[in-house]
């Protein structure tokens, strides 16, 4: 559960995204299983038409490139609520081996060490099962993010990221370049700022109207 939630939202400047990816898998590392599930069913194990808004517009910054990625599995609501049920039973299972297995056995005789033993071996086919299943979840998610590298790396997705327009040039603006052509206009202010490496940055602000 803990690699199915650490990356699977992911939004802001896409310069900060691994330092979100690595946040969020301190967050979840000392997480309990109850807490781990609740979240599961909040936002990555949803029903069908689920939505979920990462990057409001007000949010989106003006000055970086900046993306949301999301992965979750959909289901029908009787299908969700039927997986939900199961993994939640789990961690009734758990809590009960952990706080309640020794009084439950008594394990001073061998019937008793006989019984426990059957108790738990039916235990760990039901964790299996659902390990399973939750091994597939992680598989998927891990493909889909395959794809979406692989897509990363197109001409079709560099043409969604970075707009093409050929007759825009600064020398139609009787300028060398487009700083040149910014500072000219008069409608921007520039200023110099340092940068995280250090080093001094030129910035741009658009003007207000009067």
């Amino acid at each position: 559960m803990k690699m199915l939630l650490a990356p699977h939202e992911l939004a802001g400047p896409v310069d900060t995204l691994e330092a979100q990816r690595a946040a969020k898998v301190e967050k979840v590392s000392d997480k309990t299983l109850g807490t781990l599930v609740k979240t599961l069913f909040e936002s990555y194990a949803v029903p069908d038409g689920f939505e979920r808004e990462l990057l409001p517009e007000d949010k989106v910054p003006n000055d970086r490139i900046a993306m949301a990625m999301s992965y979750r599995i959909t289901m029908t609501p009787e299908r969700l609520a039927e997986v939900r049920a199961g993994i939640e039973a789990l961690v009734l299972m758990r809590n009960e081996l952990v706080h309640h297995f020794i009084e439950r056995f008594d394990l001073w005789n061998d019937a008793g060490c006989a019984a426990a033993l059957s108790h738990l071996e039916s235990c760990y086919e039901r964790i299996d099962r659902r390990h399973v299943e939750l091994l597939g979840w992680v598989k998927s998610m891990d493909e889909a993010r395959a794809h979406m590298a692989a897509f990363a790396q197109t001409e079709a997705f560099h043409d969604m990221m970075v707009a093409h327009h050929a007759d825009q040039t600064p020398s139609k603006y009787g300028c060398r370049s487009w700083p040149q052509v910014l500072t000219e206009c008069g409608r921007f202010d520039f200023a110099y700022r340092a940068g995280d490496d250090g080093r001094r940055v030129g910035w741009f602000r658009e003007r207000p109207s009067s």
